[in-house]
């Protein structure tokens, strides 16, 4: 049976028909608002929305919960029909009068929930597709919390959480036709189209090392029967070459997600051992390479297109898929159903090729760091290409800060990042005067100005105005044993950077031969040498008993420490001041 499209009490709505369990029914109403609509400064508004419209329903036996995705922010319970229409009510209502004394208490609790988030490879590919925006927040730590007030939830709420904006549902209702009448208290509102989506400006396919036990690949496909069955025999081939075949992989998965009306993100994984991690990305890659090059025939394609349907009948799977339903209702797409799309013929060997060969061009692919060499793709850097122009202050760590006008850039060995302030997504600030500066493309640069010169600590005077209000998150202070004691240093010429670009790895940079106060100590010690060496030929020239040669070997041993210690102390006292 279909799915029916209506409204319940003004507000879109989607109805699975099919006989529930025990007369219970699967309920929820979704809004068209998640972390991709936020920014890295203010992110977690939805969620901690989500937390304060259920904290009513904790004491209650009835199976309640939320979610907040990318776009999506969804409330549903399960339970007979009378009981899921007093919990929309109830979320409506709660939604126009969050429990604002519960503020602090939900923000610890999503603080807690965050400690133990786990992101897996799609995340990781996404965080480097997408930035510190949009897609690419949802491993981010939810910063806003730190900032948010109850004027500011209150607007988010009012601006997102509105009748027009929401879809409610109901999957497994026996009797669609008389339902109980549902009440929704929600603002009229308008609807909210999908914020901005477009990834970084990244050269693909290409590939960046991840954990050493999985391999992942991600790439955009249309939203057409072509690219469901093509995701439909990837995750059937996979299967079978890496767990079946080989032997080299568990558990395999392939996950087709709708990003947009036009567009869905495909990603195909499995787990493998570190000592089994180059067959095993050899394999991987094979069977994409296999796919593009359109090994598959007809047959198999329609085997995937209408593989027997693990859930049973079409009303379960439709229930299954309520929340890509519900996403395509949202941002107005037509909804199709399981027996509308199986009822269409299964897509050419043809179409799949096209499918298989323009993915390949929009990928990227995580794989374990040790496999490189057997990976015929370009790998993205893992640091910033460029260095912004002007004065470098060198802190007690041996880092340098480089102080441009339009950024800030943190060199070491092995570091080199760089954020310019039209680019960045977030300011972190501490009562204390340290600062974290994060770019869109999650470079960071951490500044704690006790580390460094007085004219670093006068440049982050300037920076809270530079990035502007929105991008500030004021941090809680800290612990007086966690912030650095400042030193008194003497003032020096800072070094100079031209502002590079296409620098080589940052392994590289730092590296140095011996510094002028290495040559200097040597200096030193032969001067000391020189100036103490005719006392010690006369000493040797007076020798006339066993107790004179003991005190002029003592007085050598002596001389000869003396001179040591002066050369190390001039090379210390001249590194220290370097580093000033």
């Amino acid at each position: 049976m279909a799915i029916l499209r209506t409204q319940l009490d003004g507000v879109d709505a989607l109805i699975v028909p099919g006989p529930g369990d025990d007369g219970a029914v699967r309920a929820g109403i979704s809004f068209r608002v998640g972390y991709a609509d936020e920014t890295l400064a203010r992110s977690g508004a939805s969620h901690l929305i989500e937390h304060l419209a259920l904290f009513q329903f904790g004491s209650t036996d009835a199976h309640v919960n939320g979610t907040t995705g990318e776009t999506v922010t969804s409330f549903f319970t399960a339970g007979p029909v009378d009981q899921a229409a007093d919990f929309l009510r109830r979320v409506c209502t709660a939604l126009g009068e969050l429990p604002f004394d519960r503020l602090a208490t939900e923000k610890g609790i999503l603080e807690t929930e965050a400690a133990g988030r786990r992101p897996d490879l799609a995340d990781l590919l996404r965080r480097r597709r997408y930035g510190a925006r949009s897609r690419g927040l949802g491993t981010s730590a939810e910063w806003g919390l730190n900032v948010f007030t109850p004027d500011y939830l209150r607007a988010w709420s009012a601006r997102y959480f509105t009748r027009a904006n929401a879809v409610v549902w109901l999957t497994g209702v026996a009797d669609p036709d008389h339902l109980p009448a549902i009440e929704l208290p929600l603002p009229a509102g308008q609807p909210c189209p999908l914020p901005d989506l477009a990834p970084l400006p990244l050269t693909t396919p290409a590939w960046m090392a991840g954990p050493a036990q999985g391999l992942a690949w991600q790439t955009f496909v249309p939203r057409v029967d072509a690219a469901t069955a093509y995701a439909q025999v990837l995750g059937r081939r996979l299967h079978q070459v890496m767990r079946q075949d080989t032997g080299l992989s568990y558990s395999t998965q392939v996950a087709y997600r709708p990003i947009d009306a036009r567009y869905a993100e495909l990603t195909a994984a499995c787990d493998c051992q570190p000592g089994k991690a180059e067959p095993a990305a050899g394999a991987f890659l094979g069977v994409l390479a296999g796919l593009r090059a359109g090994q598959f025939d007809q047959a198999e394609v329609a085997s995937a297109w209408r593989q027997p349907d693990p859930l049973g009948p079409e009303a379960e799977q439709d229930a299954a898929d309520i929340g890509q339903h519900v996403f395509d209702a949202l941002i107005g797409r037509q909804v199709v159903g399981l027996a509308e799309r199986q009822g269409r013929p299964e897509p050419a060997v043809a179409e799949l090729w096209e499918v298989a060969a323009r993915s390949w061009d929009v990928a990227l692919l995580a794989a374990p760091p040790q496999v490189q060499a057997s990976i015929a793709l370009p790998r993205l850097p893992g640091w910033s290409t460029s260095v912004v122009a002007g004065p470098g202050y060198t802190g007690d760590s041996g880092a340098v800060l480089y102080l441009g006008a339009d950024g800030f850039s943190l060199v070491a060995p092995g570091v080199r990042e760089t954020v310019r302030l039209d680019d960045s997504a977030a300011l972190l600030a501490w009562p204390d005067g340290a600062r974290v500066l994060v770019g869109v493309d999650w470079a960071r640069v951490d500044i704690e100005p006790n580390r460094y010169p007085s004219p670093v600590r006068e440049a982050l005077s300037r920076l809270d105005a530079a990035v502007g209000p929105d991008l500030i998150v004021a941090m809680p202070p800290r612990d007086p044993k966690d912030i650095p004691a400042a030193r008194w240093r003497w003032p020096r010429q800072p070094k100079i950077s031209p502002g590079l670009a296409n620098l080589p790895a940052p392994a590289a940079v730092g590296r140095r031969g011996p510094s002028v106060w290495h040559i200097v100590g040597l200096i030193v010690l032969v001067l000391v040498f020189l100036a103490f060496a005719p006392a010690t030929v006369f000493m040797a020239t007076q020798v006339g008993t066993p107790a004179d040669t003991d005190d002029m070997i003592v007085g050598v041993v002596i001389f000869g420490l003396v001179a040591i210690a002066s050369a190390v102390g001039v090379a210390a006292i001249g590194r220290v001041l370097l580093r000033r």
